[in-house]
């Protein structure tokens, strides 16, 4: 497990690429890189829509992290094909791509490279990418090396403090958790999300001491659990609808009155009825999330009296709402907008922020039997950035195969 710069691995990556007896194209960037490329012709490029580069092969870096004598590189590797107009060849062409997916895999692990292959991996299927007929797989890969902190007595970049942090308070050392890790923060932080949040809770781990850790800031705002009624597992935590939540020990402050954003992600559908997955009240003032309401219905009240809804199927979703100012509040599902409403604020509950359920000072109430994979609370997040946010949060629960 030599040194190898990133340039070296991706130029094998390349040879790799071209070696393989299917492999026509090959690529390395960001995704938004890569649909670019897509379409780029000049004197001497054409783009990876052209029948001569298919199937092809795109490496997406995500982060390289340090550890004791290590040095991990950790990529997304997308391999795709067109499929014919019709569609009638897509699952041969997604069967294909999966095989090559393989072949990579097990070509990474040949003892000849001076790199150790992280022995998990998930492959995630798509259809029609990027306004084409693209069908393939998209996976994940570590790449680790030894790293002795002395390679030409050079400066290097240190690890994530945050992710870091949290993986210590955790003690999390599964490979394809820390990938989903490390891409959650990595995201958040480049699209100026990580900031505006105040809480985080990636609900990874599968524990119920590993569920409390506030991603953001493991040492604020740990979750208590109820004795009762929270079932942890690798899908997140997920209540009874009886006697189960958890207590944030987050107080809204006044700063936030009118700058506020929380956040879900429901993996089940339950039967609709007056069960929140985040809220608190005291004097009148509620802020509260209700997925799926009897009459099927929504709500997001954020520091109001007055409930702000809109209408809604299904429990299941990625959940967002956010109050932007006094008279100005929007939710999100699944980056397709519910609502925007001029609902007037009145003043911020004096009770922690409790899950599955709403808190009253001394009681809870619209105790839920929600699947939660994660949740957030925070500084508001505009139209752009709940969508960002939504985006993000999904590909995350995507890695840990555990998406809507």
């Amino acid at each position: 497990m030599q040194f190898q710069t990133k340039n070296q691995v991706i130029t094998k990556l390349r040879q790799l690429a071209e070696s393989h007896l299917l492999v026509r194209g090959f690529g390395y960037g960001d995704r938004w890189e890569l649909e670019s490329a897509m379409t780029k012709v000049d004197g001497t490029t054409i783009g990876l829509t052209h029948p001569s580069k298919q199937p092809f092969m795109w490496v997406t870096p995500i982060i390289a992290r340090v550890t004791e004598g290590s040095l991990f590189y950790d990529f997304e590797i997308i391999v795709g094909d067109l499929v014919k107009r019709d569609e009638s060849n897509e699952l041969e062409v997604e069967s294909d791509t999966l095989l090559i997916c393989l072949d990579i895999l097990s070509k990474l692990n040949d003892e000849s490279y001076e790199w150790a292959l992280s022995k998990q991996s998930n492959l995630q299927p798509f259809t029609e990418k990027w306004d084409s007929e693209f069908t393939g797989h998209i996976m994940n890969v570590s790449l680790e090396f030894m790293f002795d902190y002395d390679y030409c007595q050079v400066p290097f970049t240190r690890p994530d403090e945050d992710i870091t942090a949290f993986l210590a308070a955790t003690g999390i050392d599964d490979e394809t958790q820390i990938f989903a890790i490390t891409y959650l923060v990595t995201q958040l932080k480049e699209n100026g999300l990580w900031n505006k949040m105040h809480a985080l809770y990636p609900f990874v781990g599968g524990t119920a001491n590993r569920h409390s850790i506030n991603l953001k800031n493991p040492a604020q705002y740990k979750i208590t659990w109820s004795p009762t009624g929270v079932t942890h597992n690798a899908n997140g935590i997920t209540g009874d609808g009886i006697a189960g939540y958890g207590d944030t020990g987050y107080i809204i402050a006044a700063a936030n009155k009118d700058n506020f954003h929380m956040s879900a992600y429901i993996r089940n559908d339950v039967s609709a009825g007056a069960k929140c997955a985040i809220g608190g009240t005291s004097d009148s003032n509620v802020i509260q999330l209700l997925p799926f309401q009897t009459g099927n219905l929504f709500q997001s009240s954020i520091n109001q009296n007055t409930a702000s809804t809109a209408s809604n199927v299904s429990s299941k979703g990625n959940y967002i709402g956010s109050r932007l100012a006094p008279n100005r509040s929007i939710a999100y599902k699944n980056v397709t907008k519910l609502f925007e409403n001029t609902t007037v604020s009145t003043s911020t509950p004096s009770v922690s922020l409790f899950l599955l359920c709403r808190h009253l000072s001394t009681s809870q109430t619209y105790l839920s039997d929600f699947n939660i994979a994660l949740t957030s609370i925070g500084e508001a997040l505009n139209d752009v950035e709940s969508i960002n946010f939504l985006a993000i949060t999904q590909q995350y629960e995507t890695y840990l195969n555990r998406q809507l």
